[in-house]
């Protein structure tokens, strides 16, 4: 019997040294993220020198290798957690570690009644990082292990109307520092809360709330991500840093009148508008997006093409998130 990806699992936790492998080669099932199998990539990079130095012959020898960086990437649904969030024990939405690993910081309020927890920008010196573990299990029980550590990266939320729940795709980057053979052990599956659909989304955009008809958005991060170079790390790397971020909201808005939105007028001006929307209407089970992270106006329309929804005239509306001046505040998502 041949290894299969649909027992293909991945492992985060968050490291408490950068580029340090907090899992230390094992793992628990609560390490364990609920993620599609079919969905889970990587990308090795590996640097070596070819030496092209064949004294008269064509061809070359053999090469030396050197650093090992690379790319892990994959798509979760979006729900809530069902339960009031709280911070001891710790209760968040299971996306959790892949927002904080994009740059974002968690803020949990305890109320009772009301509880939630938000994630937004925060500064890089606050970024965290992750050790990922890519496992695949093997027919022996076993499994192989692709270890790296100090990774961080960016993600791009995609949402439907009515076509099933909204999704998020990460990519991480890292530093690869190798495989491993390890005891294999299942994640705990969590069948509630269902995923809600895409609907009653109240979208509303600019001081006058307009609402128009839409089918489809995507808000994507954005995030710049170099290599951190160390000496002295195994593969000469610490991981990445996200040295830049430019986040845009894209949808596609019916056409309407120019006097019924007001969107040229904003775009030729530079104008800020606010936009709010949600997915999920039961408590703990919803989440917000807001743009900025007050409800004011953050978004700046900076494109504005003719689209095509079968047949139906659209707007292809691109909004630039930008940062007021107290910073880091350009979006926010909350859930409650």
């Amino acid at each position: 019997m041949p290894p299969l990806v649909g027992g293909r699992i991945l492992v985060a936790k968050a490291e408490t040294v950068f580029g340090t492998d907090v899992l230390a080669g094992s793992y628990i099932a609560g390490d364990v993220l609920p993620v599609d199998p079919a969905t889970i990539r990587l990308s090795p990079e590996l640097v070596e020198y070819i030496n092209r130095a064949t004294m008269g012959y064509l061809g070359t020898v053999g090469s030396s290798v050197g650093s090992l960086t690379g790319t892990i990437s994959w798509t979760q649904g979006i729900r809530g957690r069902g339960a009031a969030y709280d911070d001891s024990p710790v209760v968040v939405p299971e996306i959790d570690l892949g927002l904080r690993a994009c740059g974002l910081g968690r803020t949990i309020v305890t109320t009772g009644g009301s509880e939630s927890v938000a994630y937004q920008p925060v500064a890089e010196g606050s970024h965290e990082s992750l050790t990922l573990y890519v496992v695949q299990p093997m027919p022996s029980g076993n499994a192989l292990v692709f270890k790296f550590v100090g990774c961080r990266g960016t993600a791009r939320m995609i949402g439907d109307v009515g076509q099933g729940p909204d999704t998020i795709e990460f990519s991480l980057q890292g530093a690869f520092t190798g495989n491993i053979d390890i005891a294999f052990t299942n994640g705990m599956l969590a069948e509630t809360p269902k995923f809600p659909f895409l609907a009653s989304a109240l979208l509303q955009v600019g001081a006058a709330n307009y609402a128009p008809a839409w089918s489809r958005y995507a808000l994507d991060l954005g995030n710049t991500l170099v290599r951190e170079p160390n000496g002295n790390a195994a593969s000469g790397y610490n991981g990445f840093a996200i040295t830049q971020r430019q986040p845009t909201f894209t949808f596609d808005p019916t056409m309407a009148r120019e006097a019924d939105s007001g969107w040229y007028a904003a775009l030729l001006a530079g104008t800020l508008v606010d936009l709010t929307f949600q997915q999920g209407a039961t408590q703990y089970n919803r989440k917000k997006v807001k743009i900025n992270a007050a409800s004011a106006a953050g978004g700046q329309i900076v494109g504005m093409g003719l689209g095509d929804r079968d047949g139906i005239a659209a707007f292809d509306l691109t909004i630039r998130l930008n940062i007021s001046g107290t910073g880091s505040n350009d979006w926010q998502i909350l859930f409650d």
